[in-house]
């Protein structure tokens, strides 16, 4: 059996939103929602949060130690190799590592299951839910082939691809295996409308209204399909960040 290992990107410095990561809701951070569903993965042996060594991370790791979150600290601009620096450790074994970021509070742990299954089935080298756009925004899952990752040549990669980590796989597909996974909408909402990850205060409103709502916490995990049957009867809601921009890879 393969292993694999969940690597959570985040920092403080957002320009839109900072330390969103550390925003509570319902007495949880950010940062602590998605490490607590990465965990609840059956398939992941692992989870480590990648941040930065710059000292505007120092709060967050502060946060994260008395949380007990295992992190890692690395470059805060070329996350590339952040990333890259993080596998080279010599107590790394695993096969693949799953990108999550910690902008996405309400993604579903089933999701990373289902990815990481299909890039089994498939024997990928990436395999990922975003390029068919039939999920919502903040349900983000990568999964990645540790060796084809660290065979990639950095001379060769653009300031986009050492800040994105991935663009460079799934841009050449004549050199990578590269699967995507499409979701089912179990409604009538128009799903490029479904903002569930965090840029803006907006967003941040939205995600306070449907953790309270139904009683997201460590011990009930979101479900995407509950998410947007509630959307769905609330449709109001969406409007709270209906205007805030998606910035495009």
């Amino acid at each position: 059996m393969k292993k694999n290992i969940v690597l959570i990107q985040a920092r403080s410095t957002s320009n839109r939103l900072p330390n969103k990561v550390i925003q509570e809701v319902s007495g949880e951070a950010l940062i602590e929602r998605i490490y607590y569903i990465a965990q609840k993965s059956l398939l992941v042996n692992d989870v480590v949060v990648l941040t930065s060594n710059n000292k505007s991370d120092d709060l967050l790791c502060n946060l994260m130690t008395d949380k007990s979150i295992k992190f890692f600290r690395g470059d805060l601009d070329n996350v590339f190799i952040r990333f890259r620096d993080y596998l080279k450790r010599s107590d790394n074994d695993n096969d693949n590592f799953v990108r999550l970021t910690a902008d996405c509070p309400l993604l579903d742990f089933k999701i990373i299951d289902q990815i990481i299954e299909q890039h089994s089935v498939e024997n990928n080298d990436y395999t990922s839910t975003d390029h068919y756009n039939s999920f919502p925004l903040g349900q983000s899952v990568e999964v990645v082939n540790i060796e084809k990752f660290m065979s990639i040549d950095i001379n060769k990669l653009s300031n986009t691809d050492l800040e994105h980590v991935t663009t460079y796989l799934w841009k050449n597909t004549n050199l990578f295996k590269c699967g995507y996974v499409r979701f089912n909408n179990p409604t009538k909402l128009d799903i490029k409308k479904v903002r569930l990850t965090v840029d803006e205060k907006e967003d941040l409103i939205l995600i306070k209204e449907i953790i309270n709502s139904l009683g997201y916490k460590k011990n009930k995990l979101p479900d995407l399909n509950e998410i947007l049957n509630f959307l769905e009867t609330n449709k109001e809601l969406i409007e709270i960040n209906k205007d805030v921009k998606q910035i495009k890879v």
